[in-house]
């Protein structure tokens, strides 16, 4: 039974996921005239969330009508669903279950020091102990990814489009998202340089950076790394000849018992972080389109645009491009809980 009940959820969220891919289709496909959009997906046989979501967006609504905006509270789910699939390909969101999670822009309270309980025997003096509080606040980032696609695709979208699409979206979120996530996490690292190539070198390194982390009972560690560190780690060998690490693996996995991450946020270092000292909030994300922009095609562009810029007019290539917004936040609440570990050549 609880297998079924999986498998139905699953489906059910790849169907939300779907929705929401097919949403922004729809918002490209109509230049953004979302009466235009939702004419065209009611045409389509579009799912009923995705028609009442473009229909309720062109809706007028009033202070005394509580009700106008109900159609968006189904597509609301939908956007939950995309985000949950991002644990997939995000750090921050693989993490984010383990992280203490509070609104944004709200003022937090962390304990820098708990309070210690004590034992004590029949007529003695009773102890206490003082708790210490660390306030801030949760503060709101803005992460923007943008996947130009052509105007035939948005327009005829076929399944395997839409999946294309899907995997597009899902990787450019997350890859913005890990850029200022990991941003953070460096900011508050404690940093201590590799010792070497070795497998004994590896656990070592590790070791040095658990040693910089004040971890308690409830601690749950996550180690950072690029994909071709985690392939190295993967296939590292012992001196005996077995691999030194089996419980990794080129995606991901584990060493020691602390879960490796792969994300293209960091390059040459292993970050350790105590997720459960970290305060986030996933956020949501919105999406628009636009055929006039002008955008450069690289990793590394000029900023702001010189004489020497190579930039392509969306109109001009007969592409369309749909920008997410992802509104969300994260901080790491207490000194201690980052350890960067730097000069990876594993």
């Amino acid at each position: 039974m609880s297998i079924l009940r999986a498998l139905n959820n699953s489906a059910e969220m790849n169907t939300k996921v779907r929705d929401f891919v097919t949403f922004a289709r729809h918002i490209a496909a109509s230049r953004g005239d979302l009466l235009s959009a939702a004419t065209v997906a009611e045409h389509e046989g579009s799912s009923p969330v995705v028609v009442s979501a473009l229909k309720a967006a062109v809706a007028a609504g009033t202070t005394t009508d509580s009700t106008w905006a109900a159609p968006l509270s189904p597509f609301g789910q939908t956007i939950s669903a995309f985000i949950a699939s991002l644990r997939s390909a995000s750090a921050f969101d693989a993490m984010l279950p383990a992280m203490k999670q509070t609104p944004l822009r709200t003022r937090t309270v962390a304990a820098s020091a708990g309070i210690a309980g004590h034992v004590v025997g029949e007529g003695a003096t009773t102890a206490l102990s003082s708790l210490s509080l660390a306030t801030g606040t949760l503060s709101q980032l803005k992460a923007i990814a943008l996947v130009a696609i052509s105007n035939e695709l948005a327009m005829v979208a076929g399944e395997e489009g839409i999946a294309f699409l899907e995997r597009e979206l899902r990787a450019a979120v997350a890859a913005v998202t890990d850029v200022s996530f990991v941003g953070i996490l460096t900011a508050a690292a404690s940093s201590s340089a590799s010792s070497g190539t070795t497998a004994p070198a590896v656990l070592a390194d590790f070791a040095a950076a658990l040693g910089a982390i004040a971890t308690t009972a409830e601690s749950r560690l996550y180690a950072l790394t690029s994909a071709p560190t985690a392939k190295a780690l993967a296939f590292k060998v012992a001196t005996t000849g077995e691999l030194a690490f089996p419980q990794m693996t080129p995606s991901g996995g584990s060493i020691g018992g602390v879960t490796v991450l792969v994300t293209d946020a960091v390059s040459n270092s292993v970050i350790v972080a105590d997720a459960a000292a970290i305060v986030a909030n996933g956020g949501t994300i919105t999406v628009d389109e636009s055929r006039q922009a002008t955008i450069q095609f690289s990793t590394t562009p000029d900023s702001p645009a010189t004489a020497s810029t190579v930039a392509q007019s969306l109109w001009q290539s007969n592409m369309t491009g749909i920008r997410a917004i992802r509104w969300f936040g994260a901080e790491v609440a207490r000194s201690g809980a980052v350890a960067a570990i730097t000069g990876v050549a594993y």
